[in-house]
C-alpha cells in the first residue's frame, strides 16, 4: 500500500478527516515522495514509468528557486 493511502487510512482509523487529494499539501506529500524514490531507486530515462516523473516535474518546477550554480546541461 503506498504511503499516502496508509496515512489516510490511519486517519480514518483515528476519527479523523482524510486529507483532500486535490489540496496542495497533498500534492506536495506525494511530490516529496514521489522526488525521494526517484533520488533512491533510480532508472533511467527510458523506462516505462517516465510519465510519472514528467508530473513530479510539473509539480515541483515552481516550488523551489533555480539553483545558482551551472548545471551539466547549461555548460553544454
Amino acid at each position: 500500500m503506498p504511503i499516502l493511502a496508509k496515512y489516510q487510512h490511519a486517519l480514518k482509523m483515528l476519527d479523523l478527516r482524510p486529507l483532500d487529494e486535490h489540496s496542495t499539501l497533498f500534492r506536495d506529500t506525494w511530490a516529496l515522495i514521489e522526488l525521494r524514490n526517484a533520488l533512491v531507486h533510480f532508472k533511467p530515462t527510458w523506462d516505462p514509468d517516465r510519465q510519472r516523473k514528467i508530473e513530479l516535474i510539473e509539480v515541483l518546477a515552481d516550488r523551489f528557486p533555480q539553483s545558482p550554480f551551472p548545471t551539466l546541461a547549461r555548460i553544454l
